[in-house]
């Protein structure tokens, strides 16, 4: 391993992150609240709390793919380049939930009637009640995300943002969020909108087990894109898993545009795009023909240099639907 590099990637880490801590702190002093887009605000958790406990569990997860791997795990330099695009992720989503999403679901709910199917219902039986609006939120999330993630996969206009997702041939903890900023602009849309739009739900805000289920879609995610030996064998079609979700992730055209869901396979059950995975099968994954990110630069960029090729190859022949 090259220790030059790996000192510049360390530093530039502690770079971004005093630069993210500075507009935060800039943002208090303003009294610009990001605590309404953040997942368990709520609960009293910061946007530096929220960093700082998914990080912890990014390293946790990390350390079960050293003793347990599917395959190699990428390299420590490598590995900071990612977290700095899950960080700029992160905190980019974070502004475009407060400052984009928040403002349009309130402009809306003056013109709208917010949660035209009401399930607050839930709330009278207690626990049981709280375990029910979790379920009930999961297949109303799953349902809104798996459309929205097979137009990203359909349409070569959004392919062009998510394509950042896809290219890394060392899918881990930190793929989960390793996405182009564009990316939240378009989830809001077509996923929050409707489902505040269609459905009432109870919040996850009854004490201790009230957290650790609102918790769930925050660690689930990073363990099932994890580089972890897991398999659950005909479990796996109630959950997703990394061998289910590495079946989407991978590079064989068997398994091209299969199993879309967030949590939930029976959505692709459901819907035609369940692949069930092979015991002990883990496939390569990436995007063949096109190479990885090198740096944070490169990742943000990716995405418009495709829209751009797009817009050449549309300019050449506009007959060609983009």
């Amino acid at each position: 391993m090259n220790s030059r590099r790996l000192i510049v990637e360390v530093g530039a880490t502690v770079l971004l992150i005093g630069g993210v801590l500075a507009v935060t702190r800039a943002m208090d002093y303003l009294k610009l609240s990001l605590n309404n887009s953040i997942p368990l605000a709520t609960n009293g958790l910061s946007l530096w709390g929220y960093m700082a406990v998914t990080l912890g569990i990014i390293l946790c997860v990390r350390l079960v793919e050293q003793l347990a791997p599917i395959g190699p795990n990428k390299d420590i330099a490598t590995w900071f380049v990612n977290l700095r695009i899950n960080i700029v992720y992160i905190f980019t989503a974070t502004l475009v939930g407060a400052f984009v999403m928040a403002p349009l679901l309130s402009a809306l709910s003056k013109h709208l009637t917010s949660g035209l199917l009401n399930f607050t219902f839930l709330s009278h039986y207690g626990a049981l009640g709280l375990v029910g609006t979790f379920v009930l939120s999961l297949v109303v999330f799953d349902f809104f995300f798996y459309w929205y993630h097979r137009a990203m996969h359909k349409f070569p206009v959004l392919w062009q943002i998510h394509k950042v997702h896809h290219i890394d041939p060392r899918m881990d903890s930190l793929s989960n969020s390793r996405e182009n900023f564009c990316d939240a602009l378009v989830a809001g849309p077509l996923i929050t909108i409707p489902s505040a739009v269609l459905f009432n739900l109870d919040s996850y805000q009854v004490g201790t087990l009230g957290f650790v289920i609102g918790f769930f879609p925050v660690v689930w995610p990073i363990v099932y894109h994890s580089n972890v030996r897991m398999q659950l064998g005909r479990a796996s079609v109630l959950i997703n898993c990394p061998q289910v979700h590495r079946i989407h992730h991978s590079r064989l055209p068997e398994h091209q545009d299969r199993n879309f869901c967030a949590f939930l396979p029976a959505m692709d059950v459901l819907f035609g795009t369940y692949t069930p995975p092979v015991r002990n099968q883990y496939a390569p994954t990436g995007v063949e023909g096109e190479e990885d990110v090198q740096s944070l630069r490169e990742a943000i960029l990716r995405t418009f240099r495709g829209w751009r090729q797009l817009f050449l190859k549309w300019r050449a022949a506009p007959s060609e639907a983009i």
